[in-house]
């Protein structure tokens, strides 16, 4: 899920074992969305569990970052802020570890759906979890970083 999609999560959208929503870009631009459906694992229902609000009307949001009173222009800062202040996190814990590319929430993304298509995960599945709208968008998406990785191995052909 993208940031916009996490913090606008309300109660209603926890369905049993699941977290069912429409994808916050495309909910204003497709006539009748598909609604995402993502079973939650246990480490999901932790995280959901020790992060959420305490109330739990169906209308609340899950999580403490948007209040409903606000205009869309102040939930819009809200959320830049809050991708800020977690790829500074990000990049702390990539310092700390040693990893020396830039790790961002828009990473994040990227490397699910990376670590989906490595493990064998239908393109359809990897589309339909991102929220595309197309097969050509998701096949799109994860090319460009097959890109780097078609370049580190075409290195290990010549030796240095």
């Amino acid at each position: 899920m993208n940031i916009k999609d996490i913090i606008s999560l309300k109660f209603k959208n926890l369905v049993g074992d699941s977290i069912q929503y429409d994808r916050y870009k495309t909910s204003n631009t497709i006539q009748t969305p598909k609604p995402i459906v993502i079973t939650l694992l246990p480490k999901a229902k932790e995280i959901i569990k020790r992060w959420s609000v305490k109330k739990k009307k169906e209308e609340d949001y899950i999580f403490p970052v948007l209040r409903k009173d606000i205009s869309e222009l102040q939930k819009q800062k809200d959320k830049d802020q809050f991708v800020k202040t977690i790829n500074k996190y990000m990049k702390d814990i990539g310092k700390e570890i040693g990893y020396d590319k830039p790790l961002t929430t828009y990473a994040a993304r990227h490397s699910f759906a990376t670590v989906l298509k490595r493990s064998g995960a239908p393109t359809e599945f990897i589309s339909e979890s991102l929220g595309h709208k197309s097969l050509q968008t998701t096949e799109a998406y994860l090319d460009s970083f097959e890109d780097s990785s078609r370049k580190k191995f075409m290195e290990h052909l010549i030796p240095k």
